[in-house]
């Protein structure tokens, strides 16, 4: 888990109620480490983050930067055996997931995602299954980002 935000404590308590292991760093070492005090996980700093070994990035930091300085996330962290979400923006897909395609690895796309959440919240209120076309003209509405095509990287 990439990030200590609200949303982040939310999918680690989701993980670890499923018995999965979930290492946690962030950009501010100390909230990342009081987050792994809370959930009894381990906790990465920031700069052991490229010598740790992962299959699964969740990337839930919405602050988070990419690229080569220090406190970015350099994209060559992602390595093409790694599945990488991005839980930070369900209504376009951001450039660190365009990134991490690129490189190979296993995508969940942020509208699967965004569908799986509604299609839950959509029963709870209503008792009766969210209709596909519904969900695929409202996704069709939204703006797009463009993701610039990445070469020679």
């Amino acid at each position: 888990m990439i990030g200590a935000t609200p949303t982040a404590r939310t999918l680690i308590y989701g993980v670890k109620r499923r018995h999965g292991l979930v290492s946690v760093t962030a950009g501010d070492d100390e909230r990342a480490q009081l987050i792994a005090q809370m959930f009894d996980i381990r906790h990465v700093p920031v700069v052991n983050l490229y010598d740790t070994l992962c299959d699964v990035v969740i990337i839930a930091d919405d602050n988070l930067e990419h690229g080569r300085l220090k406190q970015k996330l350099n994209p060559s962290f992602l390595r093409s055996h790694m599945t990488v979400l991005d839980v930070t923006s369900l209504s376009q897909e951001s450039e660190l997931l365009g990134e991490a395609r690129y490189r190979g690895c296993k995508v969940v796309g942020t509208r699967e995602i965004l569908l799986d959440q509604l299609r839950v919240q959509f029963k709870a209120l209503t008792g009766k299954e969210l209709p596909e076309q519904v969900f695929a003209q409202v996704w069709d509405s939204l703006p797009k980002r463009e993701v610039p095509e990445l070469e020679g990287i």
